[in-house]
């Protein structure tokens, strides 16, 4: 049953890889993303469905198109082995379907996993639009946060768990706090986008923790500042360049929600120890 479960997971983390790219690709346009199919970027041929299975069929055309010949992104096969990756990667994740032993726990578990793969899908979209156009849609954004809050909310009223639901809406507040206060000091260091995608990161990682909270904060900054420092000492940036946030802040929070309640609760024992 497992076994079964898992290879759900990485069909469906492919197949939302997928679209993902159709997203990431088309994000700046106005048409529709199912419409008009998916087609190649340099002779437009449009794409038949045995080439566009995701990663086998980019490995099979050895990353070329059929017709023309033009070099395919490898951002498609990243995109979809990273997506298939995080949707096994949460399936089995605590308190997720993997895992539950009762009906309560099993549909406390499902809206926990449907959660997190909503979370996966728009955050490596997210994350790639940032990367390539220095926005974040706020269609995604607010989609995340309302189907992605009511998944959460979902999860821990099945079982009872209401303080989950209570740090879910303050470490929104205390994320949306945190960053305005930063959009307020340095406008141009951060963006409205990066203030509204905090509110739905600080959401997720407040109903884990507290320190899943903190540490998706500290992750992030040390993420950014790092990426900052090394673009700027191979003279590729300056210190007034735009450098997109988003990614490391969405890094940041897969971070700390695989293991950021860990670490933080290593601290606080290193500082117990350190006290006593």
């Amino acid at each position: 049953m497992i076994a079964l479960v898992n290879l759900i997971a990485i069909l469906l983390g492919l197949a939302f890889g997928s679209f993902a790219n159709v997203v990431i690709f088309r994000g700046a346009d106005q048409f529709s993303k199912l419409n008009p199919p998916s087609s190649c970027l340099m002779c437009g041929m449009h794409i038949v469905p045995r080439d566009n299975i995701p990663v086998i069929s980019w490995l099979l055309l050895r990353g070329k198109c059929r017709n023309c010949g033009a070099k395919i992104s490898t951002i498609y096969p990243v995109v979809e082995i990273i997506s298939a990756s995080l949707f096994l990667l949460f399936v089995n994740f605590p308190r997720s379907i993997a895992n539950a032993m009762d009906p309560a726990e099993l549909a406390s578990g499902v809206a926990l996993t449907v959660a997190l793969w909503v979370l996966s899908f728009s955050g490596i979209t997210l994350a790639a639009i940032d990367s390539r156009e220095l926005r974040l849609p706020n269609r995604l954004v607010y989609s995340t946060f309302f189907i992605g809050g009511t998944c959460l909310a979902i999860s821990s009223v099945v079982v009872g768990d209401w303080d989950a639901v209570v740090r879910a809406i303050l470490g929104a507040m205390v994320s949306l706090a945190i960053y305005g206060a930063i959009v307020f000091v340095s406008p141009r260091g951060m963006g409205i986008g990066d203030l509204k995608l905090s509110a739905v990161l600080g959401l997720y990682l407040g109903w884990f923790g507290w320190g899943a909270l903190f540490m998706g904060l500290l992750f992030a900054f040390l993420l950014g500042a790092g990426f900052g420092l090394v673009l700027i000492s191979r003279n590729r940036a300056s210190v007034q360049s735009t450098i997109p946030f988003g990614p490391w802040m969405i890094a940041g929070a897969f971070l700390s929600i695989f293991f950021g309640t860990q670490l933080w609760g290593s601290y606080l024992d290193f500082l117990q120890r350190v006290i006593v």
